[in-house]
């Protein structure tokens, strides 16, 4: 009977704490701070494949099925606020002529969303009703990014639209993609200067000031369908599984091409980057895992049985959901891989977010489901009016933008 086993701690970004110890295998929690003695039990916990340490050592290792014989990683972790739910519907608008699109809470006063009818529409959270209506474009306005000065959406008519974040909501309108539709948008501050990034669905990228100068343009063989800026670095996906990196830089001097990384078959829907992992779903039904420092090789492969919608990971690093047209949610740890939990609406979900202990996630059943990866069950199950397209959650409020054309407030 095995009555000891050897241990290493980690952090979450993979830096080891400590050597490898051997520790008895009833060793408690509490027991086990007492090894690193500068945490403190109620500030962090420990975890093997994204499974708590909750009593002991041993209950532990039982759950993730590992064995005893090797040395067992433990990965330290500061704990994230504990988050509720929304519960009930307080409000809902007819909040654009056409589908709502894309949504954003920009601050606990202020949300913005984006339709089909070529308008931005700011919403005032305290109220619930319409702050301002700014017209864009003719055309369905795709997609929407925010920074502390402006928003930025992208339509369907090729226009980019900065619209001030002030009293008058001043627009500027630039036209880089010769009518062809914005589909995807990032914007960065390099240096101080807010940086605006295009992606269109004629297979060009634009980099781009504030005043529409273009400092680099770059193309894809079809339609960019994903921007991702991280650190000094711009990757953006083609239709057609690419990832493209480049180094980018306030001059065109500045910007290098680095690598282009080929993972996937068809359409990547979603990209992400947490410490030395680049994580993206596609159509293939996959979920790669890029390890960063060993240049892009890939990692860990996760797989739905239908199109993967949508990513996120979590605040902690632990993490990572994923939503699918199989009709499931899932919850994987990131260092093993391991499925942790599933769980299940009655039609294919659009996307899913991590929101510290919640996961939220909406789909085309109308429905909008919150998850709690303590507990692993869902804590709530809401109803719209129509299949949802967008969502946001921020300090207990949850927007969701609708087909049929309504705005719906959570809390």
């Amino acid at each position: 009977m095995t009555t000891e086993v050897l241990v290493k701690f980690y952090d979450t970004d993979e830096n080891e704490l400590t050597d490898s110890i051997q520790v008895p295998i009833t060793i408690s929690s509490e027991h086990l701070h007492e090894i690193i003695p500068e945490t403190s039990t109620k500030s962090h916990m420990f975890y093997i494949y994204g499974e708590p340490i909750l009593s002991t050592l041993e209950e532990c290792i039982l759950k993730t099925n590992i064995s005893k014989e090797n040395l067992i990683p433990i990965k330290l972790v500061k704990e994230l606020p504990t988050k509720k739910p929304a519960k009930f519907c307080n409000s809902s608008f007819s909040g654009h002529e056409q589908a709502v699109l894309k949504v954003k809470i920009l601050n606990n006063d202020l949300a913005v969303t984006s339709g089909g009818d070529g308008t931005v529409r700011f919403w005032d959270l305290n109220t619930k009703t319409t702050k301002k209506i700014v017209k864009v474009a003719d055309h369905w306005v795709l997609s929407l990014k925010s920074c502390k000065d402006f928003i930025a959406a992208g339509s369907m008519d090729g226009t980019l639209s900065l619209i001030k974040l002030n009293n008058d909501f001043e627009i500027i309108k630039h036209k880089n993609h010769n009518g062809n539709g914005i589909s995807c948008i990032e914007v960065c501050s390099i240096n101080a200067t807010n940086v605006i990034i295009t992606g269109g669905r004629e297979g060009k990228v634009c980099i781009l000031k504030e005043d529409g100068e273009i400092i680099y343009s770059y193309t894809h063989k079809g339609p960019v369908d994903c921007l991702l800026y991280h650190k000094g670095f711009l990757y953006s996906t083609g239709r057609f599984g690419d990832i493209k990196v480049y180094k980018i830089g306030l001059n065109s001097d500045e910007i290098k091409f680095i690598k282009e990384i080929r993972g996937h078959t068809k359409r990547i829907n979603s990209i992400k980057i947490k410490n030395d992992n680049l994580f993206t779903a596609s159509d293939d039904c996959k979920i790669n895992i890029y390890q960063i420092s060993k240049n892009y090789t890939v990692e860990r492969q996760l797989l739905h049985k239908n199109v993967v919608s949508s990513i996120d990971i979590s605040e902690n690093g632990l993490f990572i959901a994923s939503c699918s047209f199989d009709k499931t949610v899932r919850i994987w740890d990131i260092s093993s891989g391991n499925s942790l939990a599933t769980y299940f609406h009655v039609d294919s979900v659009y996307k899913v977010i991590f929101c510290s202990n919640l996961v939220i996630s909406i789909s085309k059943d109308k429905t909008v489901k919150t998850f709690c990866t303590k507990i692993k069950k869902v804590q709530s199950e809401l109803v719209c009016g129509d299949e949802i397209f967008d969502v946001d959650y921020q300090n207990g409020i949850m927007v969701c933008g609708c087909r049929n054309r309504m705005v719906y407030f959570f809390a």
